[in-house]
């Protein structure tokens, strides 16, 4: 099960990293979407998808693009680690 798990985050992680190198705008679209919704529906989306809702927080905000892609990647290094089923316990 952890292996499903982790091969479910990475897909998930290969898919915004695709976004933000292919199309940014699925990204805006996805945040937009998400901040229109309403917080009956942010909190349960948010928590389910907290490195990727963080994620596209981070990736819509103003800051430099080289500070926004570190975060990125970091968030989603942590977020792979994490999941690793591979790992020493």
């Amino acid at each position: 099960m952890e292996v499903v798990g982790f091969v479910v985050v990475a897909a998930l992680c290969l898919a915004f990293l695709g976004a933000v190198a292919l199309s940014q705008s699925s990204i805006d679209d996805a945040w937009r979407w998400f901040k229109d919704q309403s917080l009956v529906l942010q909190v349960p989306v948010g928590i389910l998808f907290l490195p990727w809702v963080a994620g596209m927080w981070i990736w819509e905000s103003f800051w430099a693009a080289l500070w926004r892609l570190s975060l990125v990647a970091g968030l989603a290094w942590a977020t792979l680690y994490a999941f690793f089923p591979w790992r020493a316990r």
